[in-house]
Protein backbone atom coordinates (compact mmCIF):
# COMPACT_ATOMS: atom_id res chain seq x y z
CA UNK A 1 0.00 0.00 0.00
CA UNK A 2 1.91 2.62 -0.15
CA UNK A 3 3.70 9.42 5.08
CA UNK A 4 3.96 7.72 4.18
CA UNK A 5 3.26 2.27 3.73
CA UNK A 6 3.84 -1.35 4.47
CA UNK A 7 4.82 -2.43 7.90
CA UNK A 8 6.86 -5.52 8.56
CA UNK A 9 9.45 -4.52 11.13
CA UNK A 10 12.71 -6.35 11.22
CA UNK A 11 15.83 -5.26 13.08
CA UNK A 12 18.47 -3.23 11.21
CA UNK A 13 21.28 -3.64 13.71
CA UNK A 14 19.31 -2.35 16.71
CA UNK A 15 16.36 -1.08 14.71
CA UNK A 16 14.01 -2.17 11.98
CA UNK A 17 11.37 -0.81 9.69
CA UNK A 18 7.65 -1.60 9.55
CA UNK A 19 5.58 -1.89 6.42
CA UNK A 20 3.15 -4.49 5.08
CA UNK A 21 -0.11 -4.71 3.19
CA UNK A 22 -3.54 -5.54 4.46
CA UNK A 23 -4.72 -9.11 3.88
CA UNK A 24 -1.38 -10.70 4.67
CA UNK A 25 0.10 -12.36 7.74
CA UNK A 26 3.63 -11.27 8.67
CA UNK A 27 6.37 -13.44 10.04
CA UNK A 28 9.70 -12.27 11.59
CA UNK A 29 10.89 -11.04 8.21
CA UNK A 30 7.76 -10.83 6.13
CA UNK A 31 7.55 -10.34 2.41
CA UNK A 32 4.49 -9.16 0.54
CA UNK A 33 3.07 -11.83 -1.76
CA UNK A 34 1.60 -11.03 -5.17
CA UNK A 35 -1.93 -12.00 -4.18
CA UNK A 36 -1.97 -9.61 -1.25
CA UNK A 37 -0.61 -6.76 -3.35
CA UNK A 38 -3.17 -7.54 -6.02
CA UNK A 39 -5.95 -7.30 -3.47
CA UNK A 40 -4.76 -3.87 -2.50
CA UNK A 41 -4.25 -2.73 -6.04
CA UNK A 42 -7.58 -4.09 -7.22
CA UNK A 43 -9.75 -3.17 -4.30
CA UNK A 44 -8.58 -0.89 -1.56
CA UNK A 45 -8.38 2.28 -3.69
CA UNK A 46 -12.09 1.82 -4.43
CA UNK A 47 -13.16 1.04 -0.90
CA UNK A 48 -14.13 4.52 0.23
CA UNK A 49 -15.97 5.33 -2.99
CA UNK A 50 -18.79 2.87 -2.29
CA UNK A 51 -21.00 1.99 0.62
CA UNK A 52 -20.02 -0.46 3.36
CA UNK A 53 -22.50 -3.09 2.15
CA UNK A 54 -21.30 -2.77 -1.45
CA UNK A 55 -17.68 -3.03 -0.37
CA UNK A 56 -18.33 -6.19 1.61
CA UNK A 57 -19.74 -7.76 -1.53
CA UNK A 58 -16.83 -6.47 -3.64
CA UNK A 59 -14.19 -7.49 -1.08
CA UNK A 60 -11.12 -8.98 -2.73
CA UNK A 61 -10.34 -12.53 -1.62
CA UNK A 62 -8.24 -13.71 -4.58
CA UNK A 63 -6.40 -12.17 -7.48
CA UNK A 64 -9.45 -12.82 -9.69
CA UNK A 65 -12.44 -10.44 -9.69
CA UNK A 66 -15.38 -11.80 -7.72
CA UNK A 67 -18.21 -13.26 -9.75
CA UNK A 68 -20.63 -11.79 -7.19
CA UNK A 69 -19.88 -8.14 -8.04
CA UNK A 70 -23.22 -6.28 -7.77
CA UNK A 71 -24.70 -4.27 -10.59
CA UNK A 72 -25.10 -1.07 -8.59
CA UNK A 73 -23.03 0.99 -6.17
CA UNK A 74 -24.17 3.33 -3.41
CA UNK A 75 -22.93 6.89 -3.00
CA UNK A 76 -23.71 9.83 -0.76
CA UNK A 77 -26.72 11.83 -2.06
CA UNK A 78 -27.29 15.29 -0.58
CA UNK A 79 -28.40 17.53 -3.45
CA UNK A 80 -28.55 21.24 -2.82
CA UNK A 81 -28.95 22.70 -6.31
CA UNK A 82 -29.78 21.77 -9.87
CA UNK A 83 -27.38 23.47 -12.24
CA UNK A 84 -24.59 21.97 -14.31
CA UNK A 85 -21.15 22.95 -15.51
CA UNK A 86 -20.25 22.94 -19.21
CA UNK A 87 -16.65 21.84 -18.62
CA UNK A 88 -17.74 18.93 -16.46
CA UNK A 89 -20.47 18.11 -18.99
CA UNK A 90 -17.83 17.51 -21.66
CA UNK A 91 -15.47 15.57 -19.40
CA UNK A 92 -18.19 13.25 -18.12
CA UNK A 93 -19.40 12.68 -21.70
CA UNK A 94 -15.82 11.83 -22.71
CA UNK A 95 -15.58 9.30 -19.88
CA UNK A 96 -18.84 7.69 -20.97
CA UNK A 97 -17.50 7.45 -24.52
CA UNK A 98 -14.27 5.87 -23.23
CA UNK A 99 -16.25 3.24 -21.35
CA UNK A 100 -18.34 2.43 -24.42
CA UNK A 101 -15.22 2.07 -26.57
CA UNK A 102 -13.54 -0.21 -24.03
CA UNK A 103 -16.65 -2.40 -23.80
CA UNK A 104 -16.72 -2.88 -27.57
CA UNK A 105 -12.99 -3.42 -28.07
CA UNK A 106 -10.91 -6.56 -27.82
CA UNK A 107 -9.01 -6.43 -24.55
CA UNK A 108 -5.33 -5.91 -25.27
CA UNK A 109 -5.96 -4.79 -28.84
CA UNK A 110 -4.86 -1.46 -30.29
CA UNK A 111 -8.30 0.11 -30.03
CA UNK A 112 -8.58 -1.01 -26.41
CA UNK A 113 -5.14 0.41 -25.57
CA UNK A 114 -6.00 3.73 -27.20
CA UNK A 115 -9.29 3.92 -25.31
CA UNK A 116 -7.52 3.15 -22.04
CA UNK A 117 -5.03 5.95 -22.70
CA UNK A 118 -7.93 8.31 -23.40
CA UNK A 119 -9.64 7.18 -20.21
CA UNK A 120 -6.57 8.02 -18.12
CA UNK A 121 -6.33 11.45 -19.74
CA UNK A 122 -10.02 12.14 -19.18
CA UNK A 123 -9.81 11.06 -15.53
CA UNK A 124 -6.94 13.50 -15.06
CA UNK A 125 -9.09 16.19 -16.70
CA UNK A 126 -11.97 15.30 -14.37
CA UNK A 127 -9.76 15.88 -11.35
CA UNK A 128 -8.63 19.21 -12.77
CA UNK A 129 -12.24 20.23 -13.46
CA UNK A 130 -13.46 19.27 -9.98
CA UNK A 131 -10.69 21.16 -8.21
CA UNK A 132 -11.20 24.17 -10.47
CA UNK A 133 -14.91 24.15 -9.66
CA UNK A 134 -14.12 23.87 -5.94
CA UNK A 135 -11.70 26.80 -6.04
CA UNK A 136 -14.15 29.02 -7.94
CA UNK A 137 -17.24 28.13 -5.91
CA UNK A 138 -18.31 30.74 -3.37
CA UNK A 139 -19.49 28.20 -0.80
CA UNK A 140 -19.88 24.46 -0.18
CA UNK A 141 -23.56 24.47 -1.10
CA UNK A 142 -22.82 25.84 -4.57
CA UNK A 143 -20.01 23.35 -5.14
CA UNK A 144 -21.99 20.34 -3.92
CA UNK A 145 -25.05 21.43 -5.88
CA UNK A 146 -23.12 21.21 -9.15
CA UNK A 147 -21.22 18.06 -8.27
CA UNK A 148 -24.35 16.16 -7.31
CA UNK A 149 -25.68 16.64 -10.84
CA UNK A 150 -22.93 14.27 -12.05
CA UNK A 151 -23.29 11.76 -9.24
CA UNK A 152 -25.31 9.20 -11.19
CA UNK A 153 -23.28 9.50 -14.39
CA UNK A 154 -19.97 9.02 -12.59
CA UNK A 155 -21.45 6.20 -10.55
CA UNK A 156 -22.42 4.45 -13.79
CA UNK A 157 -18.96 4.99 -15.29
CA UNK A 158 -17.34 3.59 -12.13
CA UNK A 159 -19.64 0.56 -12.10
CA UNK A 160 -18.83 -0.33 -15.71
CA UNK A 161 -15.09 0.11 -15.16
CA UNK A 162 -15.28 -2.07 -12.06
CA UNK A 163 -17.05 -4.84 -13.98
CA UNK A 164 -14.34 -4.68 -16.65
CA UNK A 165 -11.69 -5.23 -13.99
CA UNK A 166 -10.42 -1.62 -14.18
CA UNK A 167 -10.80 -1.08 -10.45
CA UNK A 168 -8.08 1.50 -9.99
CA UNK A 169 -9.66 3.59 -12.75
CA UNK A 170 -13.06 3.16 -11.10
CA UNK A 171 -11.71 4.55 -7.84
CA UNK A 172 -10.29 7.59 -9.65
CA UNK A 173 -13.70 8.34 -11.15
CA UNK A 174 -15.56 8.33 -7.84
CA UNK A 175 -12.91 9.66 -5.44
CA UNK A 176 -14.80 12.96 -5.04
CA UNK A 177 -17.80 11.47 -3.22
CA UNK A 178 -19.02 11.89 -0.54
CA UNK A 179 -18.71 15.63 -0.97
CA UNK A 180 -18.45 16.17 2.78
CA UNK A 181 -14.68 15.72 2.25
CA UNK A 182 -14.58 19.34 1.12
CA UNK A 183 -16.93 20.97 3.61
CA UNK A 184 -14.14 21.72 6.08
CA UNK A 185 -12.15 23.62 3.46
CA UNK A 186 -15.10 25.89 2.70
CA UNK A 187 -15.62 26.54 6.42
CA UNK A 188 -11.97 27.55 6.72
CA UNK A 189 -12.35 29.88 3.74
CA UNK A 190 -15.31 31.56 5.40
CA UNK A 191 -13.29 32.12 8.59
CA UNK A 192 -10.55 33.78 6.51
CA UNK A 193 -12.94 36.08 4.71
CA UNK A 194 -13.76 33.82 1.79
CA UNK A 195 -10.40 33.50 0.08
CA UNK A 196 -7.53 31.15 -0.39
CA UNK A 197 -6.92 27.44 -0.28
CA UNK A 198 -5.16 25.18 2.18
CA UNK A 199 -3.80 25.90 5.63
CA UNK A 200 -0.82 27.54 7.24
CA UNK A 201 2.58 25.97 7.50
CA UNK A 202 2.91 24.67 11.04
CA UNK A 203 5.17 22.60 13.22
CA UNK A 204 8.56 23.57 13.70
CA UNK A 205 11.21 25.90 14.94
CA UNK A 206 14.87 25.83 14.20
CA UNK A 207 15.74 23.27 16.87
CA UNK A 208 18.96 21.46 17.45
CA UNK A 209 20.20 17.95 16.79
CA UNK A 210 17.84 15.01 16.71
CA UNK A 211 17.21 13.92 20.28
CA UNK A 212 17.32 17.37 21.83
CA UNK A 213 14.16 19.14 22.87
CA UNK A 214 12.38 21.66 25.01
CA UNK A 215 9.05 21.81 26.80
CA UNK A 216 6.04 21.88 24.48
CA UNK A 217 2.80 23.78 24.84
CA UNK A 218 2.05 25.67 21.62
CA UNK A 219 -0.77 24.51 19.38
CA UNK A 220 0.48 22.11 16.70
CA UNK A 221 0.04 22.36 12.95
CA UNK A 222 -3.30 20.57 13.00
CA UNK A 223 -4.75 22.80 15.72
CA UNK A 224 -4.37 20.24 18.54
CA UNK A 225 -2.25 21.15 21.55
CA UNK A 226 0.68 18.82 22.37
CA UNK A 227 0.26 16.50 25.37
CA UNK A 228 0.55 18.21 28.75
CA UNK A 229 4.16 18.60 29.85
CA UNK A 230 5.48 17.25 26.54
CA UNK A 231 9.08 17.61 25.44
CA UNK A 232 9.35 19.03 21.90
CA UNK A 233 11.99 17.57 19.58
CA UNK A 234 12.91 19.73 16.60
CA UNK A 235 15.65 19.79 13.99
CA UNK A 236 14.36 16.48 12.63
CA UNK A 237 14.47 17.46 8.96
CA UNK A 238 18.11 16.50 8.53
CA UNK A 239 19.14 14.39 5.53
CA UNK A 240 22.12 12.97 7.42
CA UNK A 241 19.81 11.38 9.98
CA UNK A 242 17.49 9.68 7.47
CA UNK A 243 18.39 6.01 6.95
CA UNK A 244 16.93 4.61 3.71
CA UNK A 245 15.82 1.00 3.41
CA UNK A 246 14.55 -0.78 0.30
CA UNK A 247 14.98 -4.40 1.43
CA UNK A 248 11.68 -6.27 1.07
CA UNK A 249 12.49 -8.41 4.10
CA UNK A 250 12.94 -5.32 6.26
CA UNK A 251 9.95 -3.28 5.17
CA UNK A 252 7.54 -5.90 3.86
CA UNK A 253 7.69 -4.36 0.41
CA UNK A 254 8.01 -5.59 -3.16
CA UNK A 255 11.50 -4.29 -3.87
CA UNK A 256 12.23 -3.03 -7.36
CA UNK A 257 13.57 0.36 -6.24
CA UNK A 258 16.34 1.75 -8.44
CA UNK A 259 17.11 4.93 -6.49
CA UNK A 260 16.12 6.44 -3.16
CA UNK A 261 17.23 9.83 -1.84
CA UNK A 262 16.66 12.29 0.99
CA UNK A 263 18.15 15.69 0.05
CA UNK A 264 18.39 18.76 2.24
CA UNK A 265 16.13 21.55 1.03
CA UNK A 266 17.26 24.40 3.23
CA UNK A 267 16.77 24.67 6.96
CA UNK A 268 14.16 22.24 8.34
CA UNK A 269 13.13 20.86 4.96
CA UNK A 270 13.82 17.63 3.06
CA UNK A 271 13.13 16.36 -0.44
CA UNK A 272 12.29 12.65 -0.49
CA UNK A 273 12.53 10.99 -3.90
CA UNK A 274 12.35 7.41 -5.15
CA UNK A 275 12.21 5.62 -8.52
CA UNK A 276 11.62 2.00 -9.38
CA UNK A 277 9.33 -0.64 -10.80
CA UNK A 278 5.57 -0.86 -10.38
CA UNK A 279 4.35 -1.23 -6.77
CA UNK A 280 7.89 -0.68 -5.49
CA UNK A 281 8.34 0.90 -2.08
CA UNK A 282 11.08 2.48 -0.02
CA UNK A 283 11.44 3.75 3.53
CA UNK A 284 13.43 6.35 5.48
CA UNK A 285 13.91 6.10 9.24
CA UNK A 286 15.10 8.61 11.80
CA UNK A 287 15.54 7.90 15.51
CA UNK A 288 14.67 10.19 18.41
CA UNK A 289 16.92 9.11 21.28
CA UNK A 290 16.93 10.93 24.58
CA UNK A 291 16.38 9.96 28.24
CA UNK A 292 12.75 10.99 27.74
CA UNK A 293 12.19 8.69 24.76
CA UNK A 294 14.32 5.77 25.96
CA UNK A 295 12.05 4.91 28.86
CA UNK A 296 9.98 1.76 28.43
CA UNK A 297 6.72 3.31 29.58
CA UNK A 298 3.37 4.58 28.43
CA UNK A 299 3.68 7.48 26.02
CA UNK A 300 1.55 10.23 24.57
CA UNK A 301 3.15 11.51 21.37
CA UNK A 302 2.26 14.05 18.71
CA UNK A 303 3.93 14.40 15.31
CA UNK A 304 3.50 17.67 13.41
CA UNK A 305 4.90 18.01 9.91
CA UNK A 306 4.13 19.72 6.60
CA UNK A 307 4.43 18.26 3.12
CA UNK A 308 3.68 19.06 -0.51
CA UNK A 309 3.98 17.36 -3.91
CA UNK A 310 4.54 18.45 -7.47
CA UNK A 311 2.09 17.22 -10.10
CA UNK A 312 4.59 14.59 -11.25
CA UNK A 313 5.20 13.39 -7.69
CA UNK A 314 1.48 13.17 -7.02
CA UNK A 315 1.00 11.06 -10.14
CA UNK A 316 3.68 8.65 -8.91
CA UNK A 317 2.72 8.49 -5.22
CA UNK A 318 0.42 5.53 -4.66
CA UNK A 319 0.61 5.79 -0.88
CA UNK A 320 2.23 8.22 1.56
CA UNK A 321 3.03 6.67 4.91
CA UNK A 322 4.11 8.17 8.21
CA UNK A 323 4.80 5.90 11.19
CA UNK A 324 5.71 6.34 14.84
CA UNK A 325 7.51 3.34 16.35
CA UNK A 326 7.83 2.78 20.09
CA UNK A 327 7.68 0.04 22.74
CA UNK A 328 4.03 -0.55 21.82
CA UNK A 329 5.08 -1.48 18.29
CA UNK A 330 4.26 0.39 15.10
CA UNK A 331 1.64 3.14 14.93
CA UNK A 332 1.49 3.27 11.15
CA UNK A 333 -0.62 5.64 9.05
CA UNK A 334 -0.93 5.93 5.30
CA UNK A 335 -3.01 7.93 2.87
CA UNK A 336 -3.74 7.36 -0.80
CA UNK A 337 -3.36 10.89 -2.21
CA UNK A 338 -5.65 10.14 -5.18
CA UNK A 339 -8.65 8.98 -3.15
CA UNK A 340 -7.90 10.30 0.33
CA UNK A 341 -8.34 6.85 1.87
CA UNK A 342 -6.55 6.56 5.23
CA UNK A 343 -5.37 3.28 6.78
CA UNK A 344 -4.12 2.59 10.30
CA UNK A 345 -1.70 -0.22 11.11
CA UNK A 346 -3.02 -2.97 13.38
CA UNK A 347 0.26 -3.90 15.09
CA UNK A 348 -0.90 -7.11 16.78
CA UNK A 349 -2.91 -8.23 13.75
CA UNK A 350 -0.10 -7.29 11.31
CA UNK A 351 -2.46 -5.72 8.78
CA UNK A 352 -3.72 -2.42 7.48
CA UNK A 353 -7.22 -1.34 8.46
CA UNK A 354 -9.11 1.18 6.35
CA UNK A 355 -10.55 3.74 8.78
CA UNK A 356 -11.92 6.56 6.61
CA UNK A 357 -11.15 9.18 4.00
CA UNK A 358 -10.22 12.86 3.81
CA UNK A 359 -10.75 13.26 0.07
CA UNK A 360 -8.20 13.53 -2.78
CA UNK A 361 -5.08 15.64 -2.29
CA UNK A 362 -3.81 18.27 -4.72
CA UNK A 363 -0.46 19.01 -6.29
CA UNK A 364 1.50 22.12 -5.25
CA UNK A 365 -0.56 22.56 -2.09
CA UNK A 366 0.86 22.55 1.42
CA UNK A 367 -0.57 20.02 3.87
CA UNK A 368 -0.10 20.21 7.62
CA UNK A 369 -0.21 16.64 8.93
CA UNK A 370 -0.78 15.95 12.61
CA UNK A 371 -0.75 12.48 14.22
CA UNK A 372 -1.44 11.81 17.90
CA UNK A 373 -0.83 8.40 19.49
CA UNK A 374 -1.17 7.24 23.10
CA UNK A 375 -0.10 3.87 24.53
CA UNK A 376 -1.67 2.13 27.51
CA UNK A 377 -0.39 -0.80 29.55
CA UNK A 378 2.82 -2.73 28.96
CA UNK A 379 4.28 -3.38 25.49
CA UNK A 380 3.35 -7.05 25.53
CA UNK A 381 -0.29 -6.90 26.59
CA UNK A 382 -1.43 -3.30 26.38
CA UNK A 383 -3.11 -1.23 23.71
CA UNK A 384 -2.36 1.96 21.80
CA UNK A 385 -4.71 4.46 20.18
CA UNK A 386 -4.58 6.75 17.19
CA UNK A 387 -6.11 9.78 18.91
CA UNK A 388 -5.88 12.12 15.94
CA UNK A 389 -5.03 12.09 12.23
CA UNK A 390 -5.66 15.41 10.52
CA UNK A 391 -4.69 17.39 7.42
CA UNK A 392 -4.86 21.18 7.52
CA UNK A 393 -6.99 20.95 10.64
CA UNK A 394 -9.52 18.53 9.10
CA UNK A 395 -9.64 15.61 11.53
CA UNK A 396 -10.33 12.11 10.24
CA UNK A 397 -13.42 10.53 11.77
CA UNK A 398 -11.79 7.10 12.14
CA UNK A 399 -13.96 4.00 12.24
CA UNK A 400 -11.42 2.32 14.56
CA UNK A 401 -8.53 3.84 16.50
CA UNK A 402 -7.50 1.40 19.28
CA UNK A 403 -5.32 -1.67 18.67
CA UNK A 404 -3.27 -4.14 20.70
CA UNK A 405 0.48 -3.73 21.17
CA UNK A 406 3.15 -5.81 19.47
CA UNK A 407 6.59 -5.47 21.08
CA UNK A 408 9.22 -5.44 18.33
CA UNK A 409 12.26 -5.65 20.60
CA UNK A 410 13.87 -2.56 19.12
CA UNK A 411 16.53 -0.61 21.00
CA UNK A 412 15.07 1.93 23.48
CA UNK A 413 13.93 5.15 21.90
CA UNK A 414 11.24 6.38 19.55
CA UNK A 415 11.44 6.27 15.75
CA UNK A 416 9.79 8.09 12.86
CA UNK A 417 9.41 6.44 9.47
CA UNK A 418 8.49 7.92 6.10
CA UNK A 419 7.57 5.57 3.29
CA UNK A 420 6.40 5.99 -0.29
CA UNK A 421 4.80 3.47 -2.64
CA UNK A 422 4.90 3.67 -6.42
CA UNK A 423 1.81 2.93 -8.55
CA UNK A 424 1.51 -0.10 -10.82
CA UNK A 425 2.86 1.82 -13.83
CA UNK A 426 5.06 4.67 -12.61
CA UNK A 427 5.92 7.42 -15.07
CA UNK A 428 8.54 9.12 -12.91
CA UNK A 429 9.72 9.54 -9.35
CA UNK A 430 7.56 9.29 -6.26
CA UNK A 431 8.35 12.01 -3.76
CA UNK A 432 7.34 14.69 -1.29
CA UNK A 433 8.92 17.79 0.20
CA UNK A 434 8.60 17.69 3.98
CA UNK A 435 9.36 20.50 6.41
CA UNK A 436 9.01 21.81 9.97
CA UNK A 437 8.76 18.39 11.58
CA UNK A 438 8.26 18.52 15.34
CA UNK A 439 7.80 15.55 17.66
CA UNK A 440 6.20 16.00 21.09
CA UNK A 441 6.69 13.30 23.73
CA UNK A 442 5.03 13.03 27.12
Amino acid sequence: MTVLSRLAPAPWSTWGSPYVYQLKTMKKLEQTNDAARSCERDGLDFQRAISKDDWEQHSCKTKQPSKDVPNTLSFDNDIYASHTNQTLNKTVADLQHDVSTLEHSRKGGEQYKEALTELHADEAQLKKDVFSLKDKSSDFQSFSGVMNQYHDELKSVATELWHMGLKSEASQTTAYYPLSHYEHEFKERAKQGGGGKGGNTGGGGTGGDTGSGGTGGDTGSGGTKPPSGATAFTGLDNANNEKPDIKPGDIGGNGGITSIRADQNGNNSLNFSMTGAGWGDGLWLTSVKNPVTEQNKNFKVQLDTSFSMTASQLANNHEIEKDIVGPWGVAGTEINPHTGQVDFWDAAGSKWVNVGSLGPLEANKNYDLQINVSSMGNPDSGTFSYDNYSLNGQKLSASQNTFHDKNLGWAPGLYIQTQLDLPGKPTGAAGITESNQTFYVS
